[in-house]
């Protein structure tokens, strides 16, 4: 089955940058919750109006000012209670269950620790506080997330407020092309025809060209002449001879 060709909007957020971010979860779950964990990368999106929203208008989200965006870390409710019971020793802990003060306040610490790994994607930050999702949801432009792999599986959002431009790559040099062929044709005569005359040319019209025998033919590649030189033949076959200035 053939499905038509469609065009969708793509996050220009180096996935290198969201890995330093991942890798930057682990280590700090690991180190706050003391116990392996290893985790997964989804990769960067630009997620639309309905999909902001399901991801974090009801969540926990910090923000953090950055240089050239702003970052924010969100938590959608059974991730922050699976957080939270692992936080406490109790990895079966119901995801609907309400979290107390203590609760809050410890989940506090796990933004406070996550929000500086928005450096790499946020450029220089300022200080961190807690935001209203619905703001978050209305602000977010690029997203990831940095799920666990164990259970309880939680996930971990980092948005930004504007998605990086995309970088320009390297320019092609001669040598990336050494292996590409392409269709050169030379051109060693000329002439004009008036319209009349054309519209009654058929086989054997003789069509007076004004270049004289001695001048230069131009070898040309995609219509552009790109050397001067001689047509002529070498060895049974038409050949072309670039000119020693070269220049067309």
């Amino acid at each position: 089955m053939l499905r038509p060709a469609v065009f969708g909007l793509r996050s220009t957020l180096p996935l290198s940058a969201a890995s330093v971010v991942a890798n930057g979860v682990r280590e700090t779950l690991v180190r706050l919750l003391g116990r392996d964990c290893e985790v997964e990368l989804l990769e960067p999106i630009v997620p639309d109006p309905e999909e902001r929203r399901v991801l974090a208008a009801e969540g926990l989200v910090w923000r953090v000012r950055g240089r050239r965006s702003d970052g924010f870390v969100i938590l959608r409710p059974v991730d922050a209670a699976r957080l939270a019971g692992l936080a406490f020793g109790e990895p079966e802990r119901p995801a609907a269950a309400p979290l107390s003060e203590l609760e809050r306040e410890t989940l506090d610490r796990v933004f406070a620790a996550l929000a500086p790994l928005c450096t790499s994607l946020c450029g220089t930050l300022g200080p961190a506080v807690r935001t209203d999702g619905a703001v978050a949801a209305a602000e977010i432009a690029s997203y990831f997330e940095v799920r666990t792999l164990a259970a309880p599986r939680i996930a971990v959002g980092f948005g930004m407020s504007v998605d990086p431009p995309e970088e320009a790559g390297s320019t092609l040099t001669l040598d990336d092309l050494g292996d590409v062929e392409v269709a050169g044709s030379v051109r060693f005569a000329s002439g004009a025809l008036a319209l009349p005359h054309f519209a009654r040319l058929g086989r054997g019209a003789v069509v007076p060209l004004e270049t004289h025998l001695n001048a230069p033919a131009f070898l040309c590649v995609g219509g552009v002449r790109i050397a001067r030189g001689d047509a002529g033949a070498s060895g049974g076959s038409r050949a072309f001879a670039v000119a020693p200035s070269g220049a067309a």
